[in-house]
């Protein structure tokens, strides 16, 4: 069970989390292997963090960096770019909620760490959220991770 974690919340927080973050607190049903890095991080498509960053950041948070710049951090750490795109999210969100953690401290943790960190930073920063809007995020971010992803 430790190794297993809801696929939703998994994947959102990392989206947001981790991205791969912002609708776990909205999701309950997938049933990942959490060692499965290339599944979980491919799911954060151009769609995702676009969507992120219109809809959390209002501002460019990941677009705003060159692929260069993306692919130095990827290499330098040992990361996907999908990670390091993912990472870079979750930095900003848990500014955004008072958690503050840089990239650098994020890199250093395990991916299960960084799963349940995101899902912290998630549920603070959904708590304040009306239901309604709870639930229109909820759907974005469900109907953007089930598109297809494009490598970069």
């Amino acid at each position: 069970m430790k190794n297993a974690i809801s696929k939703q919340l998994f994947v959102c927080s990392l989206l947001v989390a981790l991205t791969l973050a912002l609708c776990a607190p909205f999701a309950t049903a997938w049933q990942p292997v959490a060692s499965a890095e290339s599944d979980v991080y491919s799911m954060l498509n151009d769609e995702v963090i676009t969507l992120y960053e219109r809809e959390i950041a209002g501002e460019s948070v990941v677009t705003n960096l060159t692929n260069k710049t993306i692919s130095s951090l990827a290499e330098k750490n040992g990361f996907s770019v999908k990670k390091v795109q993912a990472l870079i999210i979750l930095s900003d969100l848990s500014a955004r909620v008072g958690d503050k953690k840089t990239f650098v401290e994020l890199a250093k943790l395990p991916d299960l760490s960084l799963f349940v960190f995101g899902k912290k930073c998630v549920d603070k920063y959904a708590k304040p959220l009306p239901k309604e809007r709870q639930n229109e995020l909820k759907e974005m971010f469900l109907s953007a991770v089930k598109k297809p992803t494009r490598d970069k």
